[in-house]
């Protein structure tokens, strides 16, 4: 085997491949014709040149301990090579007639991965021949055994962190779906779920969830039938099928899910319809039902209020605690909205077109906030004044969130004493601004500090707000549907979340 290291010209050859895999042959040699340096122990040293023409020269160039291979610097590309490979011994032995282990055997196949010009057929029948029976022969040594890439699998399966919450059976097909068993709960976020059908997966396999939450898929509408099919989830707590373009509503949807107590419908564009307000008759049991952002299609939007308000009465829900009809660009809202809730605490009416509000105060017993923040109040008139007295003193706990944009002139003076004699019910009360007002130097001012003596009505604050806007109006209408699409997307529930805390 001595030949086939001796007599192969290399072109192009990178020497630093040839070092790394010399690392594999402890105790191999190489001679250089041209004589460049050589490592040894650490130390570099000059190697005289040898016969160009192949005899004699002893010189060697490299010796392959077990260290690092030298800098590519001291070996250039491009250059053709003669060299020999040879073993040393303390006896001297010639290389062909010691016993070679298989390191040695692998550096003598190493440089079938260079370019080679075969001096004859005999070199190329080598060549070919290591090519064909010797590589396969070492990649199976050099690889890994089954059993052990099994044991590296297990090992890493056992060690990755997300183990826990792959999820059996139909669901565990689905990365975007997460289920964790000691706490009961499954998540499938922005799945892109279509079949509405997939709520059927956790038949068998998870009849005792108690919070599930299918958010950012694109179902459209609930099934008519049961929601989880013929299966009972009677420990489900928790049911998030927020943001889910969910248009049309069943009446037996929830059923077989009847101890429900947080329900979310957020983020959807539900339509209702007199065949579905049955929907929540299945859910006596509820203590938080959001509908942020539920009710925003442009449908009849008087109607689409009244059958809202037959789906709240209908549904009979004496638990409820917390009801949230957010973002859903209402403009009024029936003094009867309470009263199917007799236990209601927080009322979010935040973020819609609201000018004023008067609710039944009866129906508001247990009441602890109402929130109104970012809707169109401009000033408080009578109507909401006398809401808010009567509220005071008929539920002593409740508070007011009333963060508007609030205009300030001349006939501000009434409903502002007011604001101050009454600050205990407004809870943001210190943070009350004149958003406008009349002189201008006031915008900006606290209500609790704006000197209304000093206000007038020389500017028309609604016409002038007005005349600021009218030549935005192109713009804000493009925005307006930019953002309305926007609000449209999965993630809107979540980033407006965060927005708001």
């Amino acid at each position: 085997m001595l030949f086939l290291c001796e007599g192969l010209s290399f072109s192009s050859v990178r020497w630093e491949a040839v070092f790394r895999f010399c690392l594999f042959s402890h105790s191999s040699l190489l001679e250089d014709s041209d004589g460049y340096k050589r490592q040894n122990n650490g130390r570099t040293e000059k190697v005289q040149p040898i016969d160009r023409e192949g005899g004699g020269g002893d010189k060697p160039l490299f010796v392959c301990p077990q260290w690092d291979p030298p800098s590519p610097r001291h070996f250039p590309f491009g250059a053709v090579r003669r060299f020999r490979c040879f073993s040393p011994s303390p006896e001297g032995m010639p290389f062909s007639d010691r016993p070679r282990p298989f390191s040695q055997q692998f550096f003598t196949r190493a440089f079938l991965f260079f370019p080679v010009q075969f001096p004859n057929s005999l070199h190329a029948l080598l060549l070919l021949s290591v090519l064909f029976f010797g590589v396969p022969k070492l990649l199976e040594g050099l690889a890994p055994s089954q059993k052990e890439r099994q044991r590296q699998m297990r090992i890493g399966f056992e060690n990755d962190p997300n183990v826990q919450f792959q999820c059996r059976g139909a669901l565990g097909e689905f990365a975007a779906c997460l289920c964790n068993d000691q706490s009961n709960e499954i998540a499938c976020i922005n799945a892109q779920f279509v079949d509405n059908a997939v709520f059927h997966y956790l038949n068998g396999h998870y009849d005792s969830v108690e919070q599930l939450t299918f958010h950012g898929n694109n179902f459209q509408e609930l099934p008519e039938g049961p929601l989880f099919g013929s299966h009972s989830l009677d420990r489900l707590r928790v049911l998030n099928i927020s943001a889910n373009y969910i248009v049309n509503l069943h009446r037996n949807a929830l059923r077989g899910a009847p101890n429900i107590e947080v329900l979310d419908l957020s983020n959807n564009e539900i339509v209702l319809s007199e065949e579905n307000v049955n929907f929540l008759s299945h859910s006596p049991r509820l203590r938080k039902l959001f509908l942020r952002r539920a009710f925003t299609s442009p449908h009849n939007r008087i109607v689409q209020f009244a059958l809202m308000l037959k789906l709240f009465e209908k549904a009979d829900l004496r638990r409820l605690e917390l009801l949230d009809l957010s973002y859903n660009f209402f403009t009024s809202i029936p003094s009867q909205l309470p009263c199917p809730f007799p236990s209601l605490r927080h009322l979010d009416l935040r973020q819609n077109l609201l000018e004023s509000l008067s609710l039944n105060v009866s129906c508001l017993a247990h009441i602890g906030s109402i929130n109104l923040e970012r809707n169109s109040f401009h000033s408080l008139d009578t109507q909401f004044r006398t809401f808010a007295t009567e509220l005071a003193s008929h539920s002593p706990l409740a508070q007011l969130l009333l963060r508007n944009s609030f205009y300030c002139d001349c006939s501000s003076a009434q409903w502002v004493q007011w604001l101050r004699q009454h600050s205990a019910i407004v809870i943001d009360y210190r943070f009350l601004i004149c958003s406008r007002a009349s002189p201008q130097k006031y915008s900006g001012s606290r209500l609790s500090e704006v000197p209304l003596a000093h206000l007038d009505c020389q500017m028309d604050l609604v016409s002038s707000a007005r005349a600021v806007l009218l030549p935005f109006l192109p713009s804000v209408a493009s925005l307006f549907l930019s953002v309305r699409a926007l609000l449209r997307s999965p993630m809107a529930f979540l980033w407006m979340d965060a927005f708001d805390h």
